[in-house]
């Protein structure tokens, strides 16, 4: 939905203290002027609000709840949030408002709307200020849920602040459909809980589109391409579709100045500015910057003039002073007193009302940077974290120098440096360590400065047992296969070929099937013959090891083959009559399909002869005398 707001309200004043003066521009929320802090006299960025929104009385009530949770928002990479308030405009609706900074160097949406392109080193630093951003709102409860190019804005150095906290978030949450974007969360998406990651997710989406001109639209988890060098793995992990398996956001910003290392130095940004500041004086830069007044040029503002005047008579305690006479030696005296007074009262004036206050800086050498630096800004002092060393012995986002130096007293105001860790530091990885034995592979990684973790053994088909299958570092390799020193590695130690189970069905089966199967297998078959009364001819017997026995690789199965029924003398039948000699050779088993003569004449011979050895079931012929 387009900003039905006020079209144009250049000229007015709202909350009695704010000018609008140019139209910079309208969003789907409203619209945003550049305007003029009357009580500085610095120019200020003020956003009204959609007239529809303010006649939403649930949303108003949410829009005031987040405004004040954002205004609390304290960080160099947030977009200070001065001043909220509702605004009363000339024949129109009252209005909420919102009071930022100006922004000289324009959004990431305008830069990427001119055509501009970010590599991915100006990317990283982009979204660096980004995920600290996000890390300072996290650790305050705060999850902004519509990250976005329009919401990175940039000042004139080209260092990125992220605006809209608290905004976004009572939109989305009274007009859920406009909280669903290009840049949206899978969960948020879904309707399910949304949290920090859901932030990381969004901002990784936005880094790829600086880079490549266009949002990614994963089906999965994110896949980029190997133009992203060293900041490729980084953004796949942030765009994982499962929310916990991405990082929150301080794991973000130390991930992205780990792979800044690998990247060449990056450029100054294409900013796409406004060009309205030009020649206005100094851009706000904090809320602190408009707490204490501009002073105002000689004879502007009478009344201020006045009280001003009026204020300085106090202090001086109503003294009149009176032009000496000529010779009066009481003149220069007074003169000096009255100096005095005045010097006095100034010294008194700046030491109650001007004097900024100090504290003693904490030590806080081996904290943990988001920790440190909250700590830092409770006493209201900028914190400088760029400079990231490694150093072996401590961990990533680890506080291992600080300027000034614990004890040391420090203004509000001022800036403390921390120097980061990164971890330790880079070594290259051991590739051959796969079907290496066991102990040279522990001493060769104690010898390369790594740390062997937890050893497990599993069956392998191509590595001998006691042999390593498998290294893995618990931090992996970067694009130069380089690790941190003292990371812990975990071996998977071959237990050689897993062992083969003996199929349960062999007995009774057909034997050359299941010798083709045992082979399959691996293994060696023997093959034995052996009479059976019950298993037919060709089939299996029995096998030595039995069914569902487990065996290793390469043993050997005998197999028995059935011969069928052990072979019986045939019985002696001559001289009986030929019908029952065929009765009597039937009922030992044997088949006697047809008799040569007639069955009623005496029996003279059979084929087989009488006692020869015959399987059951064999066929014999009965002779007659003819």
């Amino acid at each position: 939905m387009s900003a039905t707001g006020p079209h144009d309200a250049t000229g007015t004043v709202v909350g009695d203290r704010y000018r609008l003066e140019e139209l910079l521009g309208a969003g789907g929320t409203g619209w945003t002027y550049l305007a003029t802090d009357l009580s500085t006299r610095r120019p200020v960025a003020v956003k009204l609000l959609d007239e529809l929104l303010a006649d939403d009385e649930p949303f108003l009530r949410r829009f005031r709840t987040e405004a004040r949770s954002a205004a609390a928002l304290d960080d160099p990479n947030v977009l200070a949030v001065i001043e909220f308030g509702d605004a009363t405009l000339p024949g129109r609706a009252v209005v909420p408002f919102v009071v930022t900074d100006v922004m000289e160097g324009g959004s990431l949406k305008s830069m990427l709307a001119a055509g501009h392109r970010l590599t991915p080193s100006q990317a990283l630093m982009v979204g660096l200020d980004a995920a600290r951003a996000l890390d300072h709102a996290h650790r305050r409860g705060l999850v902004h849920r519509h990250v976005d190019p329009s919401c990175l804005l940039f000042d004139a150095d080209g260092h990125a602040r992220l605006g809209d906290f608290g905004l976004a978030r009572a939109v989305g949450e009274v007009y859920e459909d406009r909280a669903v974007s290009p840049y949206t969360s899978p969960e948020q998406a879904d309707g399910d809980r949304v949290g920090g990651r859901s932030d990381v997710y969004s901002l990784a989406l936005v880094m790829v589109e600086a880079v490549t001109g266009e949002v990614p639209s994963p089906t999965g988890d994110l896949e980029l391409d190997a133009e992203f060098g060293a900041l490729r793995s980084v953004l796949e992990r942030a765009g994982r579709r499962q929310p916990e398996e991405r990082p929150d956001a301080e794991e973000l910003e130390i991930a992205l100045m780990a792979a800044a290392e690998d990247l060449p130095r990056p450029e100054p940004l294409p900013l796409v500015g406004t060009g309205l500041l030009a020649g206005s004086g100094p851009v706000v830069t904090s809320r602190a910057e408009v707490e204490v007044p501009a002073p105002l040029a000689p004879g502007e503002g009478s009344a201020a003039s006045a009280g001003a005047e009026g204020a300085e008579g106090a202090a001086l305690g109503d003294v009149t002073v009176a032009e000496a006479a000529p010779g009066n030696r009481s003149g220069p005296v007074l003169v000096a007193t009255v100096g005095l007074l005045v010097v006095l009262a100034g010294a008194a004036f700046w030491w109650f009302a001007l004097r900024t206050p100090t504290h003693a800086v904490p030590d806080l050498v081996g904290k943990q940077v988001a920790t440190a630096a909250n700590a830092a800004r409770a006493s209201k002092w900028r914190v400088d974290k760029s400079t990231l060393v490694r150093q072996d012995g401590t961990r990533p986002g680890e506080v291992v120098a600080q300027s000034p130096k614990a004890g040391t007293r420090l203004a509000e105001g001022k800036t403390l440096r921390l120097t980061v860790s990164l971890g330790s530091s880079l070594v290259a990885f051991p590739t051959d360590l796969a079907g290496q034995p066991q102990d040279q592979v522990t001493a060769a990684l104690r010898d390369a400065g790594f740390q062997v973790g937890r050893t497990t053994t599993a069956n392998d088909e191509d590595v001998a047992k006691g042999d390593v299958v498998s290294a893995t570092p618990a931090v992996a390799p970067d694009p130069k296969g380089q690790v941190p020193s003292g990371t812990v590695v975990d071996l998977v130690v071959s237990d050689g070929p897993a062992p083969r189970a003996l199929p349960a069905d062999m007995v009774g089966s057909d034997a050359a099937a299941l010798k083709g199967k045992l082979e399959s297998m691996q293994l060696v078959v023997t093959l034995g013959e052996a009479y059976s009364p019950t298993v037919p001819a060709g089939a299996v017997v029995s096998t030595d090891p039995g069914p569902g026995t487990e065996v290793a690789r390469g043993s050997t199965v005998n197999v028995v083959v059935s011969k069928g029924p052990a072979p019986v003398p045939l019985p002696n039948v001559v001289g009986k009559k030929g019908s029952d000699a065929v009765r009597t050779l039937q009922e030992a088993g044997f088949v006697v399909p047809v008799v040569r003569g007639s069955q009623d004449l005496p029996t003279i011979g059979t084929d087989p002869a009488p006692g020869t050895p015959v399987q059951p079931g064999a066929t014999v012929l009965v002779i007659t005398q003819l």
